[in-house]
């Protein structure tokens, strides 16, 4: 398995939390074709989403609906800029591992907890932006597109409470995200 690849040696250190570069974990999977066989090479990769009222991916329409901008902010929604290069990352795992891809409108909050497929992802790869509360960790998550296809704000974080919620058997997910490494380290 994976967790084995990278050095968890029995049953309880197969769930456990590294840090380590994106590039040394695929060389890693890459190197183990015996274990992890191109048919298990399937990816849910979430990345390129949209952050912005200006992004050319929402409909054009003349909006300057402040208030609804406050109350999206006021729901926990930061001021994050589109990153482009997610999507070039996505495009660059799709040509290594079977994959399916949410990108822009389609990579939502809504769509990825309506996914029961989560279950028969070995890996999922989160291309994106965190919010990370110290104070609060369950306010937590990963940032996600933050417009519906008609340009309205909705919620678009997954929240820890979120992915607890995902019936998931993955052997790895991948947080290519700002501050997702943050934070002190605990053995255990």
């Amino acid at each position: 398995s994976v967790a084995r690849s990278l050095g968890a040696e029995n049953q309880s250190e197969r769930s456990f939390v590294s840090v380590r570069s994106a590039k040394e974990v695929l060389r890693t999977l890459l190197m183990q074709p015996k274990a992890y066989s191109k048919a298990q090479r399937s990816v849910l990769i979430v990345a390129d989403a949209v952050y912005e009222k200006s992004d050319p991916r929402l409909p054009t329409k003349k909006v300057e609906d402040k208030t609804s901008l406050q109350l999206t902010a006021r729901n926990g929604l930061l001021d994050f800029s589109r990153l482009q290069y997610s999507s070039i990352e996505a495009k660059a795992i799709k040509e290594v591992f079977r994959s399916d891809v949410m990108t822009g409108l389609s990579a939502s909050r809504e769509q990825l907890l309506a996914l029961n497929t989560l279950a028969e992802r070995p890996i999922v790869h989160f291309a994106s932006h965190a919010v990370i509360d110290y104070q609060q960790p369950g306010r937590t998550g990963l940032v996600v597109s933050q417009f519906d296809k008609d340009g309205e704000p909705v919620e678009g974080v997954v929240r820890l409470r979120d992915i607890n919620r995902l019936r998931m058997n993955t052997e790895l997910i991948v947080l290519s995200a700002c501050g997702t490494a943050l934070g002190e380290h605990l053995d255990g």
